[in-house]
């Protein structure tokens, strides 16, 4: 834990069953004109983007549509939408989906103020722009995982690798979690969003910039996903669960707002830069190997997580060694540790084995995602790294395209 710490969250959270319809509402204050973005294809919960238009209007404001997101946003589609924010005279963008829209309406809102192109405010750009100025964003997430409706952090796919843009002026004014949203999503969605809101708050708690509100918040959202996930998967329509993890997602979201992330979410966007596969999903595989590199120095760690949810041992070895199964049970049971396939691997790759792919992901985690390297509590370079996703990532079970 860092000795000089401070925490400050200006963003305004309206949590309830049903909340959506008041989404026009919470957007009035900020202007007259609200870009709505959203999944393309109406994708998402049935009518969110719909019952969303309608509350705008309802409000008296008047409606920019942008339902162009699929899958995980590309600076291209962001700097799309910023030239229609400007031409259009947008005054607040109101996102209305998963961690994907939320970060793209982030980057729009971004660009609707500021000249250049996206990657000129990447946190890796060499003299990087500053990110001083946004119009504000209203959140409303559909799925339970990214907090991105409580973090200044958005991340995006730009030239076959990831970037992150990291700014106060791309935290929401305004979310509204709303859980009836995710209860629609599918039990695979469920089980992705749900890792990713663990690592999340267990990334949180382990960098080397936690600090104690951060870590409070995060301890909460881990006894949540751990308690309620399982419930979640097996009964969708059960409201508790439900509830719980869209808690568990925001808490663990203000948690990583502060503290940042660590090797889990740096080889996460390696996988999914490489592999396009979805963030959840690369946070899951991601996982095992954080606990395990971190083993030694986050012992207490684990031992006081184990202590939470309610697991027993005889000495804090053994109770951190329950831990980490808890976690690759919990994870395994959900789906989500199964052979990892090479789908949309480039012609040049197609004939690498496990130990080259390897290589080449902790090349690019170190080289896109640094700073959750150095937040990381136990030092690693680049061969450890890659010797470590061979065993733990990829593994064995390593499917060919």
């Amino acid at each position: 834990m860092i000795r000089n710490w401070q925490f400050s969250f200006p963003s305004r959270i309206q949590f309830g069953r049903g909340l959506l319809r008041r989404v026009g509402l919470a957007a009035q204050p900020f202007g007259a004109r609200a870009m709505l973005v959203g999944y393309a294809d109406n994708a998402g919960p049935p009518a969110a983007l719909a019952t969303a238009e309608k509350a705008l209007t309802d409000a008296k404001l008047a409606v920019i549509p942008f339902a162009a997101v699929a899958g995980e946003p590309t600076a291209a589609l962001v700097e799309q939408g910023a030239q229609l924010a400007r031409a259009q005279g947008a005054d607040v963008a109101v996102a209305v989906g998963g961690g994907s829209v939320i970060d793209a309406a982030k980057g729009i809102a971004l660009l609707a103020r500021s000249a250049g192109a996206l990657a000129d405010y990447a946190d890796t750009t060499p003299n990087r722009k500053p990110a001083a100025d946004a119009i504000p964003i209203v959140a409303v997430p559909t799925t339970a995982g990214t907090g991105a409706e409580a973090t200044q952090v958005a991340v995006f796919s730009h030239q076959g690798a990831k970037i992150s843009i990291t700014a106060p002026a791309l935290r929401p004014a305004v979310a509204i979690v709303d859980p009836d949203l995710s209860s629609a999503c599918d039990p695979q969605t469920t089980a992705a969003c749900g890792a990713d809101a663990l690592a999340h708050a267990m990334e949180a708690c382990m960098s080397r910039a936690a600090q104690p509100v951060s870590t409070a918040l995060a301890f909460q959202a881990i006894e949540l996903v751990v308690s309620r996930l399982p419930a979640a998967l097996a009964r969708p329509d059960d409201r508790e669960a439900r509830d719980a993890l869209a808690v568990a997602a925001a808490l663990a979201g203000m948690a990583l707002n502060e503290s940042g992330v660590t090797l889990t979410h740096s080889v996460a966007h390696a996988l999914g830069a490489m592999l396009h596969l979805p963030h959840g999903l690369c946070v899951a595989r991601a996982t095992p190997l954080n606990l395990r590199v971190n083993r030694a120095v986050c012992e207490g760690l684990y031992v006081r997580w184990a202590r939470l949810c309610g697991l027993q041992g005889p000495t804090a070895a053994a109770l951190a060694d329950a831990w980490i199964d808890r976690v690759d049970g919990l994870l395994g049971e959900a789906g989500l540790l199964g052979p990892l396939p090479r789908n949309s691997a480039a012609p040049e790759t197609t004939s690498w084995d496990r130990r080259q792919w390897a290589a080449e992901l902790a090349r690019c985690a170190f080289q896109t995602t640094p700073t959750p390297l150095r937040l990381n509590p136990a030092p690693i370079d680049e061969p450890t790294l890659a010797e470590g996703i061979a065993e733990h990532v990829l593994g064995a079970g390593w499917a060919d395209a």
